[in-house]
């Protein structure tokens, strides 16, 4: 699609179909950040925003609503936001204006943000006066920096943040931006702290990083991609993902790119989707499947990508030869989760069970209402539930009551009939 910028895009997040917002920084002059703004029928580029600094740049956006939103970045060395010199940049738009906001004085750079409210707001990335992790909260009146887990090794880096509620918010990254033997990290919000809960380390002793994190609304599964560094023999890097649920973080070994890395990833309530480079891969009813992407003359590369509220669309924007790069893609529709009715039996006296069953795209939260006392209902969190059954005597007779499957945008109702005979 066709972008007003010669540069490169490294965020994009969208408040609707007709409003969106992409960032980065152009190559033009002695280069500096960009904002763009889909209204619908075109992007454009955004002259009004807050700074007029040209070593800057801007590396993530959130977009609350249609008429809020925030972009995070650095100013004073563009393109190299490790370096000594280069100051985080906060940008807040606010019913038509952007304007700079200020946030504590370090030296470092601000990598993603994400927002749960207008009061709400978090940034991170990495501060170099410490060399180490940075996290940043706006609490509606400022910005301040919040501690972070103490790590044993310098270097930390956080790329990516994401919000399942205020009290539940995930920061990933790496141990050390510097070499190829730092390890992917991740941190996680609880409502009073920040805590490391880091995947496993490399067991061939090579380093890996995380690039991106994004949560599955309904059930808070938590999806992060990157990739592992290959030895000082070959150097070839492998694209990971991996899902962190029940305590535990899982590597998704059923890949179908062949890319050596992922470069971002969003999560909605009907599916997981993930870009490469230039490929793209979507995760539906467990399966990860290939995405065609429109692939340029001179090839490219994808930075980030994110879901359209009320839509099944997804913006993704990177680079080019020679300038910007914006696709926008709108797979096949889901379709709402179906309950299969079921009918069990019981006996006064006796214990039993039964299954019900969901189909779905995507993994449902199961819930049942209208239960007998002696019934009790389980969500198995893999689109089944059971049913269990311990009538007394006195309980024979024929009850029916409802399971509802919610997959986060639709709901889908059975029923369930339980006959109970005489013991």
């Amino acid at each position: 699609m066709p972008s007003p910028n010669a540069g490169r895009l490294l965020s994009v997040s969208a408040a609707s179909s007709t409003s969106a917002w992409a960032v980065g920084l152009s190559w033009v002059g002695s280069g500096h950040s960009v904002i763009e703004h889909w209204n619908g029928a075109q992007w454009l580029l955004d002259t009004s925003q807050g700074t007029t600094n040209q070593n800057s740049a801007l590396y993530g956006v959130t977009a609350i609503s249609l008429n809020e939103a925030w972009v995070v970045g650095y100013t004073g060395s563009i393109d190299v936001p490790f370096y000594y010199g280069a100051h985080p940049l906060i940008e807040h738009y606010l019913n038509g204006a952007w304007s700079v906001i200020s946030n504590p004085s370090i030296n470092g750079s601000l990598w993603s943000i994400t927002a749960i409210s207008s009061n709400n707001v978090w940034a991170v990335g990495y501060n170099h006066d410490t060399d180490n992790e940075l996290i940043e909260r706006w609490d509606g009146f400022s910005w301040s920096i919040i501690p972070s887990p103490l790590r044993t090794t310098s270097g930390a880096l956080l790329h990516s943040i994401t919000a399942i509620s205020a009290t539940n918010i995930w920061a990933v990254g790496t141990s050390n931006w510097l070499g190829r033997q730092g390890q992917a990290i991740a941190d996680h919000w609880n409502g009073v702290t920040w805590v490391m809960q880091d995947p496993p380390a490399q067991t061939d002793g090579n380093g890996s990083l995380f690039t991106s994190v994004s949560a599955v609304p309904v059930t808070g599964t938590v999806w992060a991609v990157g990739n592992t560094f290959g030895n000082s023999s070959n150097y070839q890097d492998t694209a990971i993902k991996a899902y962190y649920a029940n305590g535990l973080w899982t590597v998704a070994s059923d890949s179908q790119s062949r890319s050596y890395r992922f470069t971002a990833v969003v999560a909605t309530a009907s599916e997981v989707d993930v870009i490469a480079d230039m490929a793209t891969e979507r995760l539906v009813n467990g399966i990860w499947q290939i995405v065609p992407v429109e692939i340029p003359p001179h090839g490219g590369s994808l930075w980030s990508i994110t879901s359209v509220p009320g839509s099944t669309s997804f913006w993704a924007v990177g680079e080019t030869y020679g300038g910007e790069l914006i696709e926008q893609y709108s797979p096949s529709p889901i379709s709402p989760p179906t309950v299969t009715n079921a009918s069990f039996t019981g006996m006064e006296g006796q214990t039993g069970a039964g299954i019900v069953q969901v189909h779905s795209a995507s993994r449902t939260l199961l819930t049942a209402s209208g239960l007998p006392p002696f019934v009790s209902f389980k969500d198995n969190s893999n689109n089944t539930g059971t049913v269990t059954f311990t009538p007394k005597g006195g309980n024979a007779g024929n009850y029916i009551f409802t399971v509802t499957a919610n997959d986060g945008m639709h709901t889908g109702k059975g029923t369930v009939t339980l006959q109970v005979s005489s013991g």
